[in-house]
């Protein structure tokens, strides 16, 4: 079969949203909206890279899953190949190679971009009537809390989410690893192209209806990517040898080895203000982390050393919570079998 079919280096995904659609920042508006959707700095709602990048994994592990039926044949293997080992699973993960904490995750041969409003839409929005053309890409939706006991509404619990609207058109720019043999880029392209047609919702409440989307690689051809599947029923093995250890995707590179240990690099926050990190909205009342998320500080990170974003993309850069400071030392969260409601003796 030719190799014309295959993906290149950098192509784009295109989404199409066919429903309304929420991926929240984590905020509200008190007194008016209580989660509104995530956006980005010229104020469009968009998906972010973590977002795509997940249901993307979940899709090809579906895919894969069934390709290994009835009697395995390594295509599981190419979920950590493309997308990368996953260090939070711990012991738990597949591959085996987090039951050291101290070793680093297998990067992704595959990098994912943010999915925006395209440019030339961008551009229109960007006019004299900015804020009111902006304002129609997004709805109100009022909602309430369900009683688990009696399935009911609960009283005083009507709520207001902000929502993407149905017909919503954003791309992403990917780039995978161009270090390929012709055979290892056949089945990275087969899989990948294959496994769009699985991405069938994302965000947030969409499992009540929102999120609806397809998923479209611009340019690829499906029928040839589910043909090559088809013949080819035991998959060519993935190392991480086989590819480059560099990535010039963003600024500067990044070089490493898969046995490479951890270099840690503490930082310190001086706090000289109150910070609340909102987690959710009662009545009047805000509700706020006791730390810091390390996604709120990644993008001063980046911003202060924009050589580190390719390790950001290639998950070799993490960025982890910040919590107060005892004795010189970083504090522990506090275990939720000893939290006690204030008022109340245990």
């Amino acid at each position: 079969m030719s190799h014309s079919w295959c993906l290149p280096d950098v192509f784009t995904v295109r989404l199409i949203m066919e429903s309304d659609w929420h991926v929240g920042s984590g905020t509200g508006r008190p007194g008016n909206i209580d989660r509104l959707v995530t956006r980005d700095a010229d104020g469009l709602p968009y998906v972010p890279a973590k977002t795509l990048h997940g249901i993307w994994r979940d899709a090809c592990e579906r895919l894969c899953q069934v390709l290994d039926r009835p009697q395995p044949s390594g295509w599981i293997n190419w979920v950590n190949y493309l997308f990368g080992s996953q260090p939070a699973l711990g012991k738990g993960d597949p591959t085996g190679r987090h039951k050291d904490p101290t070793r680093s995750p297998i990067p992704a041969a595959l990098q994912v971009r943010a999915a925006y409003i395209p440019d030339s839409l961008r551009r229109l929005l960007a006019g004299q009537d900015r804020r009111r053309l902006q304002s129609v890409l997004t709805i109100i939706k009022p909602g309430v809390k369900i009683d688990r006991r009696s399935g009911t509404a609960q009283t005083d619990f009507l709520r207001f989410e902000e929502m993407g609207r149905k017909g919503t058109i954003l791309e992403a720019t990917c780039r995978l690893d161009g270090q390929f043999s012709p055979e290892l880029r056949e089945a990275a392209s087969a899989i990948l192209i294959a496994s769009t047609k699985l991405m069938e919702r994302l965000g947030g409440k969409r499992r009540r209806g929102a999120g609806k989307c397809r998923v479209e690689i611009v340019g690829a051809d499906l029928d040839a990517a589910i043909k090559w599947l088809k013949e080819n029923a035991q998959p060519p093995t993935p190392t991480i040898e086989s590819r480059r250890q560099d990535s010039d995707l963003a600024l500067g590179t990044v070089q490493g080895t898969a046995n490479d240990k951890w270099l840690v690099v503490p930082l310190r926050l001086h706090l000289q203000s109150p910070v609340a990190v909102s987690v959710r909205f009662t009545g009047n009342v805000v509700e706020s982390l006791d730390y810091i998320p390390g996604t709120y500080l990644l993008p001063h990170i980046t911003a202060v050393f924009p050589e580190l974003r390719p390790g950001v993309l290639a998950s070799e850069v993490i960025v982890t919570p910040a919590y107060p400071e005892v004795d010189g030392e970083p504090s522990l969260p506090a275990p939720f079998c000893i939290h006690v409601t204030k008022g109340q003796r245990k």
